[in-house]
């Protein structure tokens, strides 16, 4: 559970980090795409360390559906990062 909470801190460190420096984005599309390709690169690096096989946008976006609208996304986003990585999340809707 530990490598789960330490994974979870990680990918809320950087949402919260890519947030905080880019407050007023002048394109929104473009400002998702970014936090998405980072959240992206630090799974992927996580996965390819634990010799699994790298997961695609498609599915990192399918998952975040699952936190979008929760007064909580901030918390819940990040958690679902985490199980990505371990392989404990079921497939998103």
């Amino acid at each position: 559970m530990s490598d789960l909470l330490a994974l979870r801190d990680q990918f809320h460190s950087i949402l919260t980090t890519y947030c905080q420096e880019n407050r007023s984005p002048p394109d929104y599309a473009a400002w998702v795409a970014e936090l998405h390709a980072r959240l992206l690169a630090a799974i992927n690096a996580e996965r390819t360390q634990r010799h699994k096989p790298a997961i695609t946008l498609d599915t990192l976006e399918r998952t975040e559906q699952l936190a979008l609208g929760h007064t909580d996304y901030a918390t819940k986003f990040p958690f679902y990062c985490a199980e990505l990585v371990l392989d404990q999340l079921g497939p998103p809707p």
